[in-house]
């Protein structure tokens, strides 16, 4: 019986082996049960590394002193294992049961050949040989190299490793392996481009040579390896950094040679030696900064803990304090029961001597329970204060830390910091996996004044110079909304070129009760703003731009947030337009929401945000900021010098404060209205981009951070909760619209409702991947959002709607969501309505075509023509599909249908004859349409176009065949759009578009005609009122809701014989010959049917109501609903990018032959796996 066989895996980190080891696996060859997980983003797919084999290497080098990543790391290893140590020897005995595990296979009966992969193997191969051997095992080697190149661009992107580093420990990785392979009985040295060009040969041949008798399995072969999986080609990437000459030289050689020889390398290592000697002491200080900053993070963190033990404490000790107080008070009042009793007893002294005997043990006996709980009181205040002492202890070492760090930042170690950011991974977790950096979160801090009991006296600076409505709508709400007693209002102007400000301000200085100061010469933006701080130098600032609106008590609130925590420098509001700080959409300027005031809107933060809920900002917001005077003693004013006329002042001045270990917070709790880009506008923007480079070489992290906070957004729970919020409070009806996530007429007709109706409040709900809804809180604003899995988080989904305040329900399709969701409008006890855009609720055919795309949804077997095409759930009839479906139908207020054909189609069927709550209108564009036709006579070709997204039902092939045997006509044919595939040549295709401009699109090409060759029945059509609204001819297919919306219409042909291409053909080479075929047509008044064209302006709107009052959202899932969104977002972005591959193909030759045979249906089923988006999206 022949010996079992191990293949050694080897190859440099980043270097294909996952490849390779999933190609060994494809041919039979065993690797374990107990495998590394996938890594998104790092390794896709999965690494093929045992978890047990990465534990034993990783403690392997541990115990060593080393690190994967150490250069020149296998010479060293090599010497540690000749040594020996009782943790060694340990080691050896757990790799002897992982290779005896191993060597039992996947049913524990034995393999004939196993592989065990992990790029430490090029460092550890030498202490796993003996292991094997000893157990019978014959050792080969399977040496995968890869472009040095690639990998360096590979380890630079996922560990922050500079070239030096990675040409090191490319060159130590690859001589190790290959020394390694010269000793054993088979070896097979390959290049990573082989194996991606051909994995099935490359591998057959490897195995082969290693001398194992296995074979490569196609199909599993090309499941596993991808050739999009790679990510960086070293034919288009340069090798930088020292060494880069020797390991181009060294990669050349092994695949010339498929070796090294003796000799070689030990030039090679000798060269890499000596570079290594220059450059150790760099690596050395690189690795202890890493181990230093590490050791620092961990600090904080246990810092951080016992800073919210101490602070659990106080807030037990207050709660202990308030029983304590709340006995006091019983024993007070039995204190003063028992003294009345005496005042009685002693007027009866006389006659019951004894009774007041009793009664004076009574008081006594009060009074030493009274003087029993004074002393508890007076123990609980020590313990209260001993606690407060405590949090304070932890802030000030916080604050020492925070200071040592910003030294270790301006030192030579903060070159290295990005760096720590990926080496901190390697150092504390598998190379295998990769896990997100703790996110930052909002917190809220107890109020802490310098002063107790006494609030730190505050100038409000306003700088005016431009603006007068604005300006004076500022002034006026922070005069009426500061407290005087601690609080002043200064005003200064710089100079404004506008003397009715000037008059404004001199006028009513006094009635407003602010301080006025008037710059003899304009100072610019930064100098009126140091000139205002420097006037009370024990005064706080708060800095608020001449174009922003306050209400009720915001700046006690921003007040008590800058001394929630011990080293606050600045606090920026919230507002509609502050960048990081915006709401409600994150980093954009928004509009106040409808219905909504500055003041209101400030109630719902104040009221659904707890106090002093803040996060932590790389940089304030200047528009509403502010500024504690310890913070400004310690760090100096704004920088005139560099930033006088404005633009990046505050940035700058956060940074300094964050170097010198002040925090800036974002409050959570307030919002102020802020116009924008008022008071200084036209001094600022000249200036944008000097100033931006200046801030930048100053601190050459700030972008990055910047990306990083939005990356991270830790405000976006509270700042969804607030919207939510306000929605509960909006005066205005909430309608929840439900809809199949796929665009088309459906969103068209949603994007119309929102804009027709201000008035109302809608939010959207939506099929995504895996089963998820998302509920959009603002369809108009897409980024507004959360996740629910239906299984397990309905709840919290009702729980959003109803905190919102929902009102109504609006379904306008069905396709996709959970069937849950049917039920939405009874369990949340409101009203519903139901637009039917197209047939699925007939058979789930929406289109009610036959397997050969021919309409047949009045024909006597259309339910079995129609299941050809979409096949019905198994066990589930026609008949009963129309039956589920009347759970909706028959609770709905309104079953609305868009054409009178529809509605005629729909209701003669047995199982809706009794419904009654039909309503025809059409969509609510109809109303604007003109009835007028301008046509001009062609002069040569007619040109006719055809307009959107053309599936075979639409007329896509139709088209197409027409242009072609039209082609000797005087007559093209132009697409306005795409079709579900690429189409013929003698189509003019001009591509997607969008809604807003088609009108434009379509007048640049001028078309003599517009052709609607549509197959099936559409039920209302919005590129036919494209055509209406251009006052163009047009020719339609006499099906559907075309002939009732073009009746009485001239220059218009409605065509009977519509599936017929050649019947299109002559009709059009007639039309070429003379365009009066078309002029000269009109469609009768007898296809004209009845509509409701006011039914949104009224019907709609009646019985909409907003409830009395809404619970209070429970914000402790708000995260997880957050969170599935991001999921899913990146999900869906992966599956979007396969989506445009096949999107890019299918406009080749080759794709468009290809979609002709693939059927519809599944064509579609595709599609809506990888995207819901619209196919142009």
């Amino acid at each position: 019986m022949s010996k079992p066989t191990v293949i050694f895996v080897l190859g440099m980190h980043r270097s294909g082996t996952s490849a390779l080891a999933g190609a060994l696996a494809a041919s039979g060859v065993w690797l374990g049960r107990d495998l590394l997980e996938p890594a998104p983003g790092v390794n896709d797919k999965g690494f093929w590394e045992h978890k047990e084999l990465v534990r034993i290497n990783e403690s392997l080098l541990d115990i060593a002193g080393l690190h994967w990543y150490t250069p020149l790391g296998a010479g060293k290893l090599a010497s540690f294992l000749d040594g020996g140590s009782d943790a060694l020897d340990a080691l050896r005995d757990e790799g002897r049961a992982f290779v005896q595990e191993l060597l039992e296979g996947e049913d524990g009966k034995g393999t004939g050949c196993v592989a065990i992969k992990d790029p430490r193997l090029c460092l550890t191969a030498g202490f796993w040989q003996p292991l094997f051997e000893d157990a019978g095992v014959r050792v080969t080697g399977f040496e995968l190299i890869r472009h040095p190149a690639e990998v360096g661009r590979s380890l630079a992107k996922r560990d922050g490793i500079v070239p030096t580093h990675s040409n090191v420990l490319w060159l130590d990785h690859v001589l190790a392996s290959i020394d390694f392979c010269r000793q054993l009985d088979g070896c097979f040295v390959g290049s990573f481009d082989d194996l991606m060009a051909s994995p099935l040969s490359f591998t057959g041949v490897a195995l082969k040579e290693l001398g194992v008798d296995r074979e490569p399995d196609k199909t599993q072969m090309d499941r596993w390896i991808q050739e999009d999986l790679r990510h960086h080609k070293g034919s288009t990437l340069a090798l930088g950094g020292l060494l880069a000459d020797e390991v181009e030289l060294l990669y050349e050689d092994v695949l010339q040679r498929r070796s090294v020889d003796s000799i070689s390398a030990a030039k090679l290592v000798n060269r890499i030696s000596a570079v290594f000697d220059d450059i150790e002491e760099l690596f050395e200080s690189y690795n202890r900064t890493v181990m230093q900053l590490q050791d620092v993070s961990e600090r904080l963190e246990r810092l951080g803990e016992e800073h919210s033990r101490a602070l659990e404490t106080v807030q037990e000790r207050d709660e202990q304090l308030e029983k304590v107080n709340a006995e006091r008070d019983r024993i007070g009042a039995l204190h003063q029961k028992a003294l009345d009793t005496v005042a009685e007893r002693d007027n009866a002294l006389a006659a019951a001597r004894g009774d007041n005997e009793r009664l004076s043990a009574e008081v006594q006996e009060e009074r030493t329970r009274v003087a029993q709980q004074d002393n508890q009181i007076s123990e609980l205040g020590a313990s209260h204060h001993h606690a407060i002492q405590v949090v304070e202890e932890r802030d000030r070492q916080l604050a020492d830390l925070n200071q040592r760090i910003a030294r270790i930042e301006a030192s030579f170690i903060g070159k290295l910091l990005r760096v720590w950011a990926r080496i901190r991974k390697l150092t504390g977790r598998n190379a295998g996996t990769e896990t997100e950096a703790p996110k930052a979160k909002a917190l809220a801090g107890i109020t802490e004044f310098p002063v107790s009991g006494q609030r730190p006296s505050v100038d409000v600076i306003v700088p005016v110079y431009g603006g007068l409505e604005e300006t004076a709508a500022a002034i006026t709400t922070a005069s009426k909304s500061i407290d005087r007693s601690w609080a002043r209002l200064v005003v200064i102007n710089d100079c404004s070129p506008e003397p009715a400000i000037t008059r404004w301000l001199r006028d009513n200085s006094e009635a407003l009760d602010f301080e006025l100061l008037e710059n003899e010469q304009n100072l610019g933006f930064v100098g009126t703003v140091n000139r205002g701080m420097r006037l009370r130098p024990e005064a706080d600032v708060l800095l608020l731009n001449s174009d922003v609106e306050v209400a009720n008590d915001w700046l006690e609130r921003l007040q008590d947030c800058a001394y929630s925590r011990r080293r606050v420098a600045s606090v920026t509001a919230t507002a509609n337009n502050a960048t990081i700080c915006s709401f409600p959409v994150f980093c954009e300027d928004n509009e106040l929401p409808s219905g909504f005031e500055v003041q209101s809107l400030d109630e719902v933060f104040r009221a659904s945000v707890p106090a002093n809920m803040a996060v932590e900002i790389p940089t304030g917001i200047g528009c509403c900021m502010y500024m504690r005077r310890d913070s400004m003693d310690a760090i100096g004013l704004f920088d005139e010098e560099v930033f006088g006329r404005g633009y990046g002042e505050e940035n700058d001045w956060c940074q300094r404060a964050i170097k010198h270990g002040w925090q800036n917070l974002h409050a959570l709790n307030v919002f102020v209205y802020h116009k924008g880009a008022v008071s200084f506008a036209e001094e600022s923007n000249p200036r944008k981009e000097e100033n931006l480079r200046a801030l930048l070489n100053r601190y050459p992290a700030y972008n990055a951070d910047v990306q990083a906070f939005i990356q991270s957004d830790p405000a976006k729970s509270w700042r969804t909760a607030a919207f939510i919020a306000m929605l509960g409070r909006s005066a205005q009806p909430k309608v929840v619209l439900m809809a199949h996530g796929m665009g088309g007429g459906v969103y068209t007709h949603i994007k119309e409702l929102i804009r027709e109706h201000p008035a109302l409040n809608y939010l959207l709900i939506e099929p995504v991947a895996g089963g998820d809804v998302r509920l959009h809180l603002a369809p108009e604003s897409a980024r507004l959002y959360m996740d629910f899995r239906m299984e397990d988080e309905y709840p919290q989904l009702l729980q959003v709607l109803q905190s919102a305040g929902a009102g109504h329900v609006h379904i306008h399709h069905t396709m996709g969501l959970p069937t849950r969701l049917w039920g939405l409008a009874r369990d949340l006890s409101v009203t519903l309505d139901y637009t039917l855009h197209d047939y699925a609720i007939v058979n789930s055919n929406p289109s009610l075509l036959d397997r050969q795309g021919r309409f047949v949804g009045d024909e006597q077997d259309r339910d079995a023509r129609c299941a050809e095409r979409f096949p019905l759930p198994e066990g589930v009839s026609a008949s009963q599909w129309r039956k589920n479906q009347l759970f909706l139908l028959e609770q709905a207020r309104y079953l609305i249908c868009p054409s009178e054909d529809m509605h005629r189609r729909l209701a003669s069927i047995s199982e809706f004859a009794h419904l009654s709550n039909w309503v025809v209108t059409h969509h609510m564009d109809a109303r604007d349409l003109q009835a007028d036709v301008e046509t001009v006579q062609p002069e040569g070709t007619v040109r006719v176009l055809v307009v959107g997204a053309l599936s075979p039902e639409k007329g896509a092939d139709i088209l197409e065949q027409v242009a072609r045997e039209a082609s000797g006509s005087a007559i093209e044919f132009h697409l306005l759009g795409y079709a579900y595939r690429a189409l013929d040549k003698a189509v003019i295709t001009h591509g997607a578009y969008l809604e807003e401009e088609a009108a434009a699109l379509v007048e640049g090409i001028d078309p003599h005609v517009i052709w609607f060759p549509a197959q099936c029945a559409e039920t209302y059509s919005y590129t036919l009122s494209l055509a209406l609204q251009l006052g163009l001819p047009v020719v339609a297919s006499e099906i559907g809701a075309f002939p009732e919306r073009l009746t009485g219409r001239s220059s218009t042909v409605l065509f009977p014989d519509f599936q017929s291409a050649s019947a299109w053909t002559k009709f059009w080479k007639e039309t070429a010959a003379s365009f009066e075929k078309i002029t000269g047509s009109a469609v009768p008044e007898t296809y004209r049917a009845p509509s409701d064209e006011e039914f949104y302006e009224h019907r709609y709107l009646d019985g909409l109501s907003v409830p009395d009052s809404v619970p209070d959202l429970p914000v402790q899932f708000m995260d997880q609903s957050l969170a599935n969104a991001q999921k899913t977002d990146v999900l869906m972005g992966r599956r979007e990018r396969l989506f445009r591959v096949l999107v890019a193909i299918l406009q080749t030759r080759f794709g468009s032959a290809l979609a002709k045979v693939v059927p519809i249906p599944i064509q579609r089923r595709v599609k809506r796996f990888l995207t819901r988006k619209p196919f142009h999206s």
